[in-house]
Order: C-alpha cells, then sequence, then structure tokens
C-alpha cells in the first residue's frame, strides 16, 4: 500500500497552493488521482469496470485474516500474508477478474479456470457448492448465477496449501442468514435481495425474540470455510460488531466479530451490502427495528429440556437426555408471583463424572449456554474454543433457573461432590400395531426415574398405515409405556420394554 506520508504530503501542498494562489492560477495536486496499491476485483461483471481514479479504490480487495490461528492467538484473528478476500456482486456470463497494482508499475491480470465442488465447512450436516480454482496470469473468470459472492484469493506464501496446488482462488455464493439465541444457534435464511452491483439489502420480517440475547450474520449455513484438506487455513463467513453484549456501544461491523446485542421483541432485521474498498465488514450494515412485543408463554417448569451437552460421558452435543438430563425439584423450585409464574426453578443432576479434557455447555429450552451466561459455584471452570473444561471429579449439579415472568434472566450452577451413577442409560425404539378406529394415538412412558413426559396422556404419535414408532433417547435401566386414544382407551401398563419391541395394542387393552 501507499505509504501514508504521501498522502499526507499531497494534503499539506494542497492545502498550501489553496491559501496562495488566487483564482485561475496554478491548482494542487489532484487527490482523485491516488489509487492504493493492492488486488481489485475488476471486469464488466462487477461495478467496477477496470482500476481508476475514480473508482474510490471500492474494487480494492482486503487482507484476510487465517481462522485457524485464532484459538493459538488467544481468540484475536489473525491476518494472513498473501490473503485477500471480498464480498462482490457479479453478473452471470460477464468477465471479471483480480487484478493487482502497483504504484510506477504495470497491472497484472489473474483469474482461474473455475471449478465447481463441494467446500468444506464446520456445517457437516449441509453440502455447500464453492467455485475454486489455481491462480493464473491473463486469466479471466465467469460466473453462470447472478449474486453476491464471498471472492478469496490466497498466495499461499507460507506453502501452507501446497497439498492443494498451492495459490488459489475460491467463489463463495453467499446466502445470508442469522444464527443467534433467537434460533438456539442454528441458521434461519434472509429473505434474498433484488441483484444489484453496487447495494443489496436482505431482510427478515416478523422475527420473534423471546428472550434477550445475541446473535450474529453468517452466509452458507456455516461460520467458517477450509482452503484445504488439513484445516490450516480456514476463511471466516460471519459478521459480527465490535461491541459487547452488556451494551457496549456499537460502532462498526467486523468479521467474525463479536456477538450483537438484541433484546426480547418482534423485529424486522436488515442487512445491507454496499461495494466498498478494504476490510470485508466495511461493505456491511444492519438494522433491527422492533415492532412489536412477543406473547408471554405459559410456564410450565417440567417440561423445559434442561442439562448439559458436550463430551462428558452420558453426554452427546445434542438435546440433554438419560443422565445429562436435569429432573426438575418441585420442593427445592420457589415461586414468586403466581400469575407470572417469576421465581427460581431447580433442576438435578445426579453422579456426573468429568475428565480434564471434557467440553461441556449447559442447556436451558433450546438454549447452549457457555461459561459468560452461567455463575458457577463448587468448582473452577475455563474455556476452549467457547466451551467449558477443566472440571474434574464426580459431581451433583444443581441447576438454578431465574425466570422473571416472560423470560430466562439467570442460571447459576453449584458443583458438590456425588457418587457416580449406577444407572444404565439405552436408547429404546419401539413400534405399536394401532386398532382400526383410533383416530390418535399417544404413549405414556416412565422409567427409574419417573415420568418421561409431563401431563397425561403423554405424546402423540403419528398413525402411518396403522402403525406408530418412537424412539425414547437415555432411558434409565428400564422402560414402561401405556398407549392410548386420549378418549378413555388404554393399555395395560407394558413393563420392561425392550429395544425393537413391536407391541400389538390390540391384544393389550384394558
Amino acid at each position: 500500500m501507499k505509504k501514508l506520508s504521501i498522502f499526507v504530503m499531497s494534503l499539506a501542498m494542497a492545502a498550501l497552493t489553496f491559501t496562495s494562489c488566487e483564482k485561475g492560477g496554478q491548482q494542487g495536486p489532484n487527490l482523485d488521482d491516488v489509487i492504493e496499491d493492492g488486488f481489485y476485483c475488476v471486469g464488466p461483471a462487477t461495478a467496477v469496470e477496470s482500476i481508476t481514479a475514480k473508482n474510490l479504490s471500492i474494487g480494492l480487495m482486503g487482507q484476510g485474516t487465517n481462522e485457524a490461528e485464532k484459538e493459538a492467538n488467544g481468540g484475536k484473528q489473525v491476518k494472513r500474508a498473501g490473503m485477500y478476500e471480498k464480498y462482490v456482486a457479479l453478473e452471470a456470463d460477464k468477465e471479471f477478474s483480480l487484478v493487482l497494482h502497483k504504484e510506477g508499475k504495470s497491472d497484472v491480470v489473474y483469474g482461474a479456470d473455475l471449478e465447481e465442488t463441494d467446500a468444506i465447512s464446520d456445517n457437516a450436516e449441509i453440502t455447500i457448492k464453492q467455485f475454486k480454482g489455481q491462480l493464473k496470469q491473463d486469466k479471466t473468470m465467469k460466473v453462470a448465477k447472478s449474486g453476491l459472492y464471498h471472492i478469496i484469493l490466497d498466495l499461499d506464501e507460507d506453502g501452507k496449501l501446497s497439498s492443494m496446488g498451492g495459490a488459489q482462488i475460491v467463489l463463495i455464493p453467499c446466502e445470508w442468514g442469522v444464527r443467534g439465541d433467537l434460533n438456539s444457534w442454528g441458521y434461519t435464511a434472509m429473505e434474498q435481495a433484488t441483484f444489484d452491483k453496487t447495494k443489496m439489502v436482505y431482510t427478515m420480517k416478523d422475527v420473534e425474540v423471546k428472550k434477550d440475547g445475541s446473535f450474529k450474520f453468517a452466509h452458507s449455513h456455516c461460520w467458517k470455510f477450509n482452503l484445504d484438506m488439513s484445516g490450516a487455513v480456514k476463511a471466516e463467513n460471519s459478521i459480527g460488531t465490535d461491541a459487547d453484549e452488556d451494551g457496549g456501544a456499537y460502532k462498526e461491523l467486523l468479521a467474525g466479530g463479536k456477538n450483537i446485542p438484541l433484546a426480547r421483541g418482534i423485529y424486522t432485521i436488515t442487512l445491507t451490502w454496499e461495494l466498498k474498498g478494504g476490510a470485508m465488514a466495511k461493505s456491511f450494515a444492519f438494522e433491527a427495528k422492533k415492532t412489536g412485543e412477543p406473547a408471554v408463554d405459559a410456564f410450565d417448569p417440567a417440561s423445559k429440556v434442561v442439562g448439559i451437552s458436550g463430551t462428558v460421558a452420558g453426554c452427546t452435543w445434542g438435546d440433554p437426555a438419560g443422565l445429562s438430563l436435569a429432573k426438575y425439584n418441585a420442593e427445592k423450585s420457589k415461586i414468586t408471583d403466581q400469575a407470572t409464574k417469576a421465581g427460581n426453578y431447580v433442576y438435578e443432576i445426579k453422579g456426573m463424572t468429568f475428565a480434564a479434557d471434557n467440553q461441556f455447555k449447559f442447556r436451558f429450552d433450546g438454549d447452549w449456554i457457555g461459561k459468560s451466561g452461567v455463575e458457577i459455584e463448587g468448582v473452577t471452570v475455563s474455556e476452549t474454543d467457547g466451551n467449558m473444561t477443566g472440571v474434574v471429579g464426580c459431581y451433583d449439579i444443581a441447576i438454578i433457573v431465574g425466570w422473571d415472568g416472560t423470560q430466562r434472566k439467570s442460571l447459576k450452577a453449584v458443583f458438590t461432590p456425588g457418587t457416580p451413577s449406577e444407572v444404565n442409560y439405552v436408547n429404546i425404539a419401539v413400534s405399536a400395531v394401532v386398532p382400526d378406529d383410533w383416530t390418535k394415538c399417544y404413549v405414556w412412558a416412565w422409567d427409574d426415574n419417573g415420568n418421561i413426559f409431563a401431563e397425561w396422556p403423554g405424546q402423540e404419535l403419528e398413525i402411518k398405515e396403522g402403525k406408530v414408532t418412537r424412539q425414547f433417547d437415555g432411558v434409565a435401566n428400564s422402560l414402561n409405556l401405556i398407549f392410548s386414544n386420549g378418549a378413555g382407551a388404554q393399555t395395560n401398563d407394558l413393563k420392561d420394554v425392550k429395544d425393537g419391541a413391536e407391541i400389538d395394542i390390540r391384544a393389550n387393552l384394558k
């Protein structure tokens, strides 16, 4: 890039000329003639036909960051030498290229023979397409579909991409969406914008946020993309802010920035992209416009799924079940407002054994809760890649949820020494033949830890071709069932049901 001193000297000369020259006299240097050194995305497919001072550097690509080195750098993003990124709107079937501009030298045109491949992302459940090729000089490129693209150029200055053929160009079509507390950190796509080379607006309307929380923007259903098979080089595709979640002022958006705070309410959320030069996120702005208040849900503490997910023995990274599912303790809970059900609700886990390398998060009603969101008592907790770790030993855990009548306002976890659980937790799948005159079928279930459902008659099952099926995960020792039609007809108690059982409801009616 040009040194700042050149620019400052130009400013000084311009000021001197302005104050000393009479009208019609010699004019100072034209600052619009300053063109920054670097890579530019230009061509008929873009809004920048060629590199000229008139473009005001809007085609300039920003310095890329290697997200794979973020953890080793204490959570701070690491600029990668020779890596450049930019979001650009490309028109189908028209040419574009990446042009290297250096002062005093001829511009060099780069491109690639782009091939469609599956991207390697952190979301194995979704297949994401990318267009990728090795860097070539005097080469132009085209895309078959108009849209906004995340363009990554990596010169492979350190050889980490040698197994992929070295320097490369990657284009990822962008489908923007949000991930956050409002969707349990899943992915909700935004309404696609009308194609425009300079400005595109993505929208979500009537977004119901039932509790205070935060979110980020991300494209393509994932957080990061690998540029190599081993994951030594990763590109970030989320947009956050420089503001703290505890109410710090929002100044600008950042690629891979902090979560964006979002209070309870109903919102219209917009994300606006405009073609600008420099760091990727400088092209983005957002608005979350509150349009109303969500309805207050009836709070049934016994129906909430509370517990731990992770790599601890008895856990998975899914919904808590079995040992990791905390049981509601009505006697220890305290309701402070009968109308709103505000109060402190206690859930308990007995005999969970932690190892030093285990990672985990707390769960409440679909929320993923890390170290910053829970008050810990009885143990010292560390943090690795957003997950809690460092707990060793067997503990009983009391999870205390503070409910203010509309949403969870606090969560506390009290660890006390415990005895390892002797309960054998298993997964049991069953199927049952339904009587011909039943239009509905419910299942009621209990195991050695008590009732699995909060209220009779339990869960309604879908009848398909005269049968129903249900899998019970994390059953404690034995499973017992009752099938009913919800209108008085039911089976006897079906005791100690085994995995794979096929039950004839007709033969077991009371």
